[in-house]
């Protein structure tokens, strides 16, 4: 305890008196940490928060203190989190009347206001928040606050019903609490309002003649008011028992209460007095005449606009001048039929087909009109409409439910459509074919006739899709993707290329290309044959058509990166190469025909120990592979190296024996190293 007190007094002396000749700032710190503790000790952890930041935002960074605030943060998260539970904990849904909305700095004028109403006998709170707000009985059914708002409309006080959440046995014992400890809120004598309903004493002048007798407890005495000696005073005075009592416990006859306010309209209004008796003889016989009148009175106030200015406005297509005008007119008319429907037409013109049909519900059961039921149906069709096609990819069954709606008011193509394209995203696509071929048959398009062939396709019945692509024109069939009699001929050109019949390929080809002028396989297929007979002029010009088509097709830049190197034009087919690999950079064949090239690139140049490494770096990757044998094998005979040059070309005739070029080339080193033999014996 003394030491919590030693710390408090140095961190105080330092905030007035501290300077730099003084304490040093290590002292400082060491302060500002045990204060910070001491807080933390006593569990008030928003003072120690705010401290640590003070510190940190006005003096140099420490670590201590760094670590002491992101615990405080953590616990104090976590505090506010317990404490909101805590607050929503046994809330429930209130009505209560609204008596004020003021902004929160005037509290004050707020609390008279709720004094005011409390006297009346109601139980009032405030409620801060965006703004400030006094509400009054707080109960859980709505048809609890009618004695409330008799009371507020016996004295003319403004008030609307609100919903709003309390805990209503809290708030209730915390409310008598209140009053327990303030009695004189109750006890004390004031002179009541007068009113026609309120209790007013001068009114019955027995009542002032009789006394208050005392009871027997003390409690009750204090209550009592002295008479005092002036008479004129004990006129004015009221026994403080009168006061406790509600006078509105007792029910007044509604006729009574109308007839009374007659009375206090009469000595304002011109009436005669006979018109003001044949007015209450209305009233006894009709209490309710009252809330007729003025339905009619509302119903005598008129719109400044006509429908006429409406409907020019819809036909000059001004939509907001049109939607105002009509908006005014149901002010005063809501059931109005023709300004209803006026409405209505102004929200199918701005395509909110949801609007114009909750519209047109409310009039729909008054009218027989047939103009109106035929847009109705319009509307409702056109509004499941677009309900369908906004969830046909996220939604796909809740936009099927909204097309078959839309298909039992109207079966339109519209929804064959969408239904084709939601069965296809529901994984559905059997059902879809109905769909389809009935859309082809109304619109006989190309788009639709190529998505009948692909769910013919996915759902495995060649045989359908090999009909319906007969059936179609040539103009159809030739820009198809499938196409089963092009599909046939190219299966016997891939043949032919592969067992190298290059000219049977060829006529096929020109067959082919009669019949099928644009497609890419049939260009393609004529580029490899070419290549293949190293005609590279012609390969090369039919890769650049494919590629003027289809600019990233993988085939035709490999053939021409090929034909580049063919050609010892290094540079260029490495650029397209790296172009490539940028796109693909895992592809084992792109990477392996970049080393070629490179490596063919080092022995143009006579780069030879670049050549060496990469030719090595090939063999682990593919260590049968011949050429890269004969390759060292050469590179070491310019060198000088015969041994090695032997290794590899003996290598090479292992995994191609009957190759004439690698058994020619040992014949020159064996014949090469008996010749130098017999050197050396001469």
């Amino acid at each position: 305890m003394k030491h919590r007190i030693i710390t408090h007094i140095v961190f105080f002396f330092l905030l007035i008196y501290s300077s730099d000749n003084l304490y040093s700032a290590y002292l400082y710190e060491e302060q500002i940490y045990n204060l910070g503790r001491s807080y933390e000790q006593k569990g008030q952890f928003n003072k120690a928060l705010s401290l640590y930041k003070n510190y940190l935002a006005n003096n140099e960074y420490s670590e201590r203190i760094a670590a002491r605030l992101n615990k405080v943060k953590k616990i104090t998260s976590y505090n506010q989190k317990k404490n909101r539970y805590k607050n929503n904990r046994g809330k429930q849904k209130v009505y209560a009347l609204q008596l004020l909305t003021t902004k929160n700095n005037y509290f004050r004028a707020a609390e008279k206001e709720k004094e005011k109403f409390e006297q009346l006998g109601l139980v009032c709170y405030l409620k801060s928040g965006r703004y400030l707000y006094l509400r009054c009985n707080p109960v859980k059914n709505r048809a609890d606050l009618e004695e409330a708002i008799s009371i507020l409309i016996d004295h003319n006080a403004d008030f609307f019903i609100v919903k709003d959440s309390l805990n209503l046995e809290n708030f209730y014992s915390q409310h008598q609490q209140h009053y327990q400890k303030q009695p004189h809120r109750f006890t004390r004598v004031q002179r009541p309002r007068i009113n026609q309903y309120s209790y007013n004493p001068r009114n019955n002048p027995r009542e002032n003649q009789d006394e208050v007798p005392a009871s027997q407890n003390p409690r009750e005495n204090q209550d009592e008011v002295p008479a005092s000696q002036n008479p004129k005073e004990n006129q004015d005075r009221v026994p403080a028992s009168s006061l406790r009592k509600n006078p509105r416990e007792k029910t007044i006859d509604p006729r009574k209460k109308s007839l009374l306010r007659l009375k206090n309209k009469r000595r304002k209004s011109h009436l005669s007095p006979k018109e003001a008796k044949a007015k209450k003889l209305a009233l006894l016989q009709d209490p309710r005449k009252v809330a007729l009148q003025r339905k009619k009175k509302l119903k005598e106030l008129k719109s400044k606009f006509t429908l006429g200015d409406g409907y020019k406005a819809l036909n000059t297509k001004e939509l907001a001048k049109a939607k105002k005008i009509f908006g005014d007119i149901l002010k005063y008319s809501p059931k109005d039929i023709d300004a209803n429907f006026g409405y209505a037409l102004v929200f199918m013109n701005e395509g909110d087909w949801t609007k114009a049909y909750i519209i047109l519900k409310g009039i729909i059961d008054l009218t027989n009109r047939k103009d109106i039921h035929k847009t109705f149906k319009s509307v409702k069709y056109n509004m499941y409409l677009k309900k369908g096609w906004k969830n046909v990819a996220k939604h796909p069954k809740i936009s099927i439910k909204y097309f078959r709606k839309a298909q039992s008011i109207k079966n339109a193509i519209d929804v064959a459509e969408g239904l084709a394209y939601a069965y296809q995203n529901d994984d559905q696509p059997e059902k879809a074919i109905p769909e389809l071929l009935r859309l082809f048959k109304e619109r006989h398009d190309f788009k639709t006739a190529n998505m009948v062939i692909k769910v013919y396709l996915k759902t495995k019945q060649e045989d359908k899709a090999k009909e319906f692509f007969n059936s179609l024109s040539p103009s159809f069939q030739a820009n198809m993707k499938y196409n089963p009699k092009r599909a046939e001929l190219l299966a016997k050109v891939k043949k032919y290329y592969e067992n190298g019949l290059y000219r049977k390929a060829k006529s096929l080809l020109k067959e082919l290309y009669l019949m099928f002028p644009t497609n890419m396989k049939v260009l393609l297929y004529f580029a490899k044959v070419y290549e293949a007979e190293k005609k590279y002029k012609n390969a090369l010009e039919y890769y650049r058509t494919v590629l003027s088509k289809d600019p990233a097709d993988k085939d035709s830049l490999m053939g021409v990166a090929r034909i580049y190197a063919a050609t010892k034009k290094y540079e260029q087919a490495l650029s397209i190469i790296q172009q490539l690999l940028e796109d693909n950079s895992t592809d084992k064949q792109l990477k392996d025909m970049e080393k070629d090239i490179r490596l063919k690139m080092y022995v143009k140049n006579n780069d030879k120990k670049k050549a060496v490494e990469l030719a090595k770096e090939l063999l682990l990757d593919d260590p049968t592979n011949t050429k890269l044998y004969v390759l060292l094998g050469d590179i070491s005979v310019e060198e000088g190296r015969n041994r090695d040059a032997y290794f590899y070309f003996g290598r090479a005739f292992q995994l191609s024996p009957n190759d004439f070029e690698i058994r020619m080339k040992l014949l020159n080193l064996y014949l090469n190293k008996i010749f130098l033999i017999k050197l050396k014996h001469f």
